[in-house]
């Protein structure tokens, strides 16, 4: 709340024929009970703040997910290798098995 606003509805408390102090009293009830809300300028802020970071985490994650896949692609390599390798070793031993049979 305003300072101005509150001058100004303390004013209005004391048209009415509440004594200053009173008034005041009111007023600065009123202030610390209103003042820890948020405002809209704040909310609007806090919205802003939070999808900046929803953005960040995004990329974050994207970039993780990326880089996930290229490792993924590249053990698969090695194991398309070592499992071709194999089948050779495993058929040659049965070919010589064959032949010397």
């Amino acid at each position: 709340m305003q300072a101005r606003n509150i001058l100004k509805e303390m004013g209005k408390m004391e048209e009415s024929g509440m004594e200053q102090s009173w008034a005041r009293a009111v007023a600065d009830t009123i202030v610390k009970a209103v003042e820890p809300l948020a405002t809209k300028a704040d909310l609007k802020t806090l919205r802003k703040e939070l999808k900046d970071d929803i953005a960040d985490l995004r990329k974050e994650t994207d970039a993780g997910f990326k880089l996930m896949r290229e490792q993924t692609k590249g053990q698969m390599l090695e194991l398309k290798v070592w499992m071709s390798a194999t089948q050779f070793v495993l058929f040659g031993g049965l070919v010589a098995t064959n032949i010397f049979l």
